[in-house]
This record gives C-alpha cells, sequence and structure tokens, in this order.
C-alpha cells in the first residue's frame, strides 16, 4: 500500500527542514555579504570624503594661485613699465655721451692745433731773437 500518512507526514517534515536549512545557509550568506558590503560602504564613505578635502585643498590652492598669478601679472606690467623708462634714459644717456665724445673730439682738434701754433710761434720767436727768418 501506499506510504502510509505517517510516512508522508516524515516525508513532508524531512522536505520543510531541508528547506528551512537551505533558508538558513542563504540566510547566513547574505549576513556574510551584507557584512561585506557594509565594510566596503564605510571604505567608500571615508574616500570619498578624503576626496572631498582633496578637492577643497585644490580649490583653496587654485584661489592662491589665481592671486599670485595676477600679483605676478602687475609686477610683469611694472618691470616693463621700469625697462621701457631704462631703455629710453639709456638711449638718451648715449647720446649724451656720443655727443661729449664729439665735443671731446673737437677739443683734442683743437688743442693739437693750438699746439702747432704755439710751437710755430715759439719756432718764430727764436728765430727773430736769432736774427734769421723762419721759414714756413
Amino acid at each position: 500500500m501506499p506510504d502510509s500518512v505517517e510516512d508522508l507526514l516524515t516525508q513532508a517534515n524531512l522536505e520543510l527542514h531541508e528547506e528551512v536549512g537551505k533558508e538558513v545557509r542563504i540566510n547566513l550568506e547574505n549576513e556574510v555579504k551584507i557584512r561585506r558590503l557594509e565594510s566596503q560602504q564605510a571604505r567608500y564613505e571615508a574616500d570619498i570624503q578624503y576626496l572631498y578635502s582633496v578637492i577643497e585643498n585644490l580649490e583653496t590652492q587654485k584661489e592662491y594661485d589665481d592671486k599670485t598669478i595676477h600679483s605676478l601679472r602687475l609686477q610683469l606690467s611694472e618691470l616693463q613699465s621700469q625697462f621701457k623708462d631704462s631703455e629710453k634714459t639709456c638711449s638718451e644717456k648715449e647720446k649724451f655721451i656720443l655727443f661729449r665724445e664729439s665735443q671731446l673730439l673737437e677739443l683734442e682738434d683743437t688743442i693739437y692745433r693750438l699746439k702747432k701754433e704755439i710751437s710755430a710761434l715759439s719756432n718764430s720767436e727764436m728765430a727773430s731773437s736769432s736774427g734769421t727768418k723762419p721759414s714756413l
């Protein structure tokens, strides 16, 4: 005869017990996965906080760099202006030096000419004092 009711109930009980065991294993596996995911989530949150602080530091550094660049551009502009003024002054001083050199050359020529005249006059006086005529 087919299984008795008791055998059927025992069989059903075993199947349910086996199914409950499977569910318990699945629950345990899921709890392990949940703990792993929660741990991973905590690491990710820490990484995100770190990255936010890096971003904030970079933004602060960028603001400082922008201010520094602006300041350096102002200094550059001022120095370029000073350089142009210096070039102009240098050019004017060069022209003045050239002018003075030309005056110096003219004076040297004048001194040379005057020395020649003095020498000629001196020779003329010596010749007239000795009674001879100077030769020209």
